[in-house]
Parts: structure tokens; sequence; C-alpha cells
């Protein structure tokens, strides 16, 4: 009886198709087969070709020289679980392509406009698949080689671009991907092809609002071991931003915000529960984080002054080691922090604030600290302040405070054990702290204007 209905279904779409010059294919071979086709306007093109059993297809065209191919191809696997593939399309020259192999895949593409196209490929088990495209000449690319993963694409607007690709070796991922503007591309990538390992359970996110933004997710397993875990988030909100995010290894975190122009960040990590979160405010700001290890946390924050009328800072901040904790926040034009911690529980915190500072902060060894304020939170912005701490031993401690207009200061401590604080309050000071040795305490506060410190302390002895 079913066979019945759908011959007649078919005769009666057939009669419209040739009535409006449309082109309507299927080819069907095997048990429990449905595919629908309708086709209302001109010069439309609909293929569906269907091998197996419970595979299930359905067209739907509005408007002119539409092009829908849907290709399902059951592996016969004995488990009698329906494919699902549709495609609907609302205007002028849009095309549509899926391809289905294995079972209980599901696909569906709906694109309202004109030159959109959208290419979804599930050689996996039980996927889903899902692309809304709102606008005219978007582009969206799904594969899905995994089991239970799903993908979503939502474009509105113009000539924007996604794809996503879930990658065999890999179970129970989900990447989204929202584009509203025009011009903006995303790249998610969920993979699981190293040697003897598994990439499950990890979550892209890609959130575009604004023009020619440009997002890379990558998540992956490491040779022999397990991608588990892993949360990538971006989120940009203006023009002409990047922002990457690379991620091999168990349970890490990196959030990227962009609500400006021309912001550019990169974060990469490469280990467990490692956390790296960055955002940026106004405009050029550059930010790269690198966590090479187990543990780590970076909060890097890049805001420019509304008075200022925008900003250009730089941060970089590198990570090798374990439990390692680095904070970055700058406000203002043209700040530069470079911070690298190599080695176990060392920490770094860097403020600044004004026009033109820069910090550097080398820890090499276990358990450092080092704090460097730079007229943070100050009602009156810090203009040229240069602050540089180095600590190559282990459980060393710096402090650097800086308020006012051209301050430098140094600390170098090699050994262990040190502590050095500075405090420059005023304009023109100059403060100079080496430590060689270990045990050695050294504290320096100049108030005033063009002051000068210069402190030495190579050889130390054991408290």
């Amino acid at each position: 009886m079913k066979k019945i209905i759908l011959s007649v279904l078919t005769l009666m779409l057939g009669t419209v198709i040739v009535a409006q010059t449309n082109s309507s294919t299927v080819t069907q071979n095997g048990t429990d087969l449905l595919s629908t086709a309708l086709q209302i306007g001109s010069l439309n093109v609909s293929i569906q070709d269907q091998l197996g059993v419970l595979n299930e297809a359905h067209v739907t065209q509005f408007g002119n020289r539409n092009y829908a191919k849907q290709d399902q191809r059951d592996s016969d696997k004995g488990y009698f679980i329906v494919n699902m593939a549709t495609i609907f399309q609302n205007g002028d020259d849009n095309k549509a392509w899926q391809t289905q192999t294995n079972e209980a895949n599901t696909a569906h593409a709906n694109q309202l406009g004109d030159f959109n196209e959208s290419t979804q490929l599930q050689t996996g088990w039980s996927t889903l698949a899902e692309v809304f495209q709102d606008g005219d000449n978007n582009k969206a690319w799904q594969t899905q080689h995994g089991t239970a993963a799903i993908a979503y694409i939502n474009q509105y607007g113009n000539y924007n671009e996604a794809t996503q690709d879930q990658n065999s070796g890999s179970k129970y991922n989900k990447a989204t991907s929202n584009q509203i503007g025009n011009s903006n591309t995303s790249f998610q990538t969920q993979d699981g092809n190293a040697t003897w390992g598994v990439s499950n359970y990890n979550l892209e996110i890609v959130y575009q609002n604004g023009n020619n933004n440009y997002a890379v997710q990558y998540q992956d397993n490491a040779a022999g071991g397990a991608g588990s875990a892993n949360l990538a988030n971006i989120n940009q909100g203006g023009n002409d931003n990047y922002a990457n995010q690379y991620q091999i290894g168990d349970a890490n975190d990196a959030y990227t915000g962009q609500w400006a122009d021309d912001n550019r960040s990169r974060t990469i990590q490469l280990g467990d529960d490692n956390k790296a979160t960055t955002t940026q405010y106004v405009d050029d700001n550059h930010s790269l984080t690198y966590q090479l290890g187990n543990g780590n946390t970076s909060s890097t924050q890049q805001k420019g002054f509304w008075y200022y009328g925008g900003s250009n800072n730089m941060s970089v901040t590198a990570q090798v080691g374990d439990d390692n904790n680095a904070t970055t926040k700058q406000f203002g034009w043209s700040n530069m922090s470079g911070t690298l911690q190599i080695g176990d529980d060392n920490t770094s915190t860097t403020f600044q604030s004004g026009i033109a500072n820069m910090s550097g902060t080398l820890q090499v060894g276990n358990g450092n600290t080092s704090y460097t304020d730079q007229g943070y939170g100050s009602s009156i912005p810090a203009i040229m302040n240069v602050s540089i701490t180095s600590q190559f031993g282990d459980d060393n401690t710096a402090s650097t405070y800086q308020d006012g207009f051209l301050n430098m200061s140094g600390t170098l401590q090699v050994g262990f054990d040190n502590m050095a604080t500075t405090t420059q309050d005023g304009t023109g000071n100059f403060a100079l702290t080496g430590q060689f040795g270990d045990y050695h305490n050294s504290i320096v506060n100049q108030v005033g204007t063009s002051n000068v410190s210069l402190v030495g302390q190579f050889n130390g002895l054991p408290n």
C-alpha cells in the first residue's frame, strides 16, 4: 500500500515538475525507502539516490535554478536504524549536497536567499548535522566521520563561510558555529587520528557578529592517549578580528572574547586541565597564550580607555610546566607584556594602565612569584614605565609597583628564596636590583622625582 501511495505521489509531483521545467531523479534499491521531492519554480534539479534499508530523503525547492542532491548508502550492519536527510531551499541558485553512509545519521539543510551552498558528508554512526543559511552567497561544509557527533552551522548575512570536520576516532563531540554579518569565516576541527588514541566529549563554539571576522578551532588527542572534555569558545563582536584556538589533551578550557575591530588572539594548549581566558576590548590588541603541561591557568585582558579612542596592546604568555598561574591586564595604548614560566607552581601577575608601558617577567624554576603593577587603576595614566623581572631559581619573590611618568625598574634574582620589593611613586625614578645567591632580601621605596637606586648582593649565606 505504501508503494502505491508513493507511486501516485511521484506521478503528481512529476506532472508539476514537467510543467515548470524542473527535473527530479529518484533511484531506490532496497526496502522501506522513502523519498519526496517538491519543486515550485523553474529549472530546479533534485537528485535522490538511496541504497539499503530504512533511508528517508526529502527535498523542497521554491525558486529558480536550485540544485539538491542526496546520496544515502546504508552500511547494512543489521541495526536497521533510519538515515534522515532533508533539504529546503527558498530562493534562487542555491546548491545543497548530502551524503550518508552507515546508519542512524541525520542531516538537515535550510537555505533562504540566493547563491547559498551547503555540503554535508556523514560516514560515521548516529551523527547529526544541521545547516541554516539566511542571506546570499553563504557557504557551509560539514564532515562527520566519527560516532554520535553533533554539528550546527547558522549563517545570517552574506558571503559567510563555515567549515566543520569531525573525523574518525572521535565520539560524542559537538561543534557550533553562528555567524551574523558579512564575510565571516569559521573553521572547526575535532580530530581523533593519533595512534591508539580517542577524542571524546569535546565542544567547540564560535559566535561571530560583525564583518570579516576569522575563527579557527582545533581539538585532538595526543599519540597513545585521549583528548576528552576539551572546551573551545570564541566570541567575536566587531570587524576584522582573528582568533585561533588549538587544544591537544584532556579537560582544557579556552575562551576568547573580542569586542571591537582588528584584534588578534591565539591560544595553544598542549596537556591536561589547562585554562586560558583572553578578552580584548577596543581596537588593535594582540595576544598569544601558550600552555605546555598540566593545570596551568592564564588570564589576559586588554582594553583601551574610551578617551584615548583605541589601544595597541600586546601580550605574550608562555607556560611550560605544571600548575602555573599568569594574569595580565593592560589598559591604554601600546602596552607590552611578556610572561614566561618554565617550571611548576609559578605565579605571575602584571597590571598596566596608561600609555607605552612595558613589562617582562621570566621565571625559570619552581614556586616563584612575580607581581608587577604600573599605575593600574589610577585615574591619571602612567606613561613610559618599564619593568623587567627575572627569576631563575626556586621560591623567589619579586614585587614591583610604579606610578607616575618615565619610571624604570630592574630586579634580577638568580638563586633560591630571594625577595625583592620595589615601589616608585613620582617621575623619572630608576631602580635596579640584582641578587645572585640565596636568601637575599631587598626593599626599595622611592617617592618624589628624579630618584636613582642601585642594589647589588651577589653571594648570599643561608639563613
